[in-house]
């Protein structure tokens, strides 16, 4: 599910680093009721980067490897 989230996150960035709210990403890939567990572990290894309590922004990382794996 996490890497459904990190897709759906960098799609909705428009592959660009954007702030973005979590529960819209969350809402989209429908785990709504899971994002913020979610949102915690993808942020422990570095894959997100919270602005706030409901903001989050990609790292490098994920554009990369959402990128390298279209």
């Amino acid at each position: 599910m996490s890497d459904e989230f990190l897709r759906k996150l960098y799609k909705l960035s428009d592959g660009e680093y954007k702030i973005i709210e979590k529960y819209k990403v969350g809402e989209e890939v429908g785990v709504l009721n899971s994002t913020d567990d979610i949102v915690d572990e993808l942020h422990k290894i570095g894959f997100i980067k919270k602005i706030g309590t409901t903001k989050i922004l990609m790292t490098f990382e994920v554009k990369k490897e959402v990128e390298e794996s279209n």
